[in-house]
């Protein structure tokens, strides 16, 4: 079983984390899905890709065990979806939504999130990765492959 230590020796943060009990979450594309009731994407096991003039948001709902520590994000996507940012909310059980990184602040597809150290709470919230598709072009060369999370459990 190999080991991710380059994120372990990397990040100052994660001193205290033992790398033996990391875990990576893969999400297929076809899990992300947009915010209008009239999407401009079509879906297939490898990829999303927008069809038509766009600025359509898409979300994907993330469940991690009960006091996980969410260690890195990363959205991958081609090279015009990297124009984009995803982030990271937290849900209150009365739908108050909160970006955990603070309003406004995203980042970039194809780049890894990686200052997070969020410990998950399912009693009192629920989590959503958001991707602001802000990239207008009228062709389908807009795509998003998917996303991986990694997080350790105590």
């Amino acid at each position: 079983m190999a080991l991710d230590f380059g994120l372990f020796n990397n990040r100052a943060n994660n001193v205290g984390l033992n790398p033996k009990n990391w875990n990576v979450i893969s999400i297929p594309p076809s899990a992300f899905f947009p915010t209008t009731s009239n999407p401009n994407f079509t879906a297939s096991p490898g990829d999303i890709k927008l069809t038509s003039n766009s600025a359509d948001d898409l979300y994907i709902w993330i469940n991690l065990p009960q006091e996980a520590t969410l260690t890195e994000i990363i959205v991958y996507g081609n090279a015009l979806a990297t124009n984009d940012d995803f982030a990271l909310y937290r849900v209150n059980h009365s739908g108050t939504a909160v970006n955990i990184r603070g309003a406004g602040t995203g980042q970039a597809i194809g780049t890894a999130m990686t200052d997070l150290l969020e410990v998950i709470d399912n009693e009192n919230y629920s989590y959503v990765i958001k991707i602001d598709q802000t990239y207008n072009t009228g062709d389908s060369t807009w795509i998003l492959y998917g996303a991986r999370i990694k997080f350790a459990l105590e």
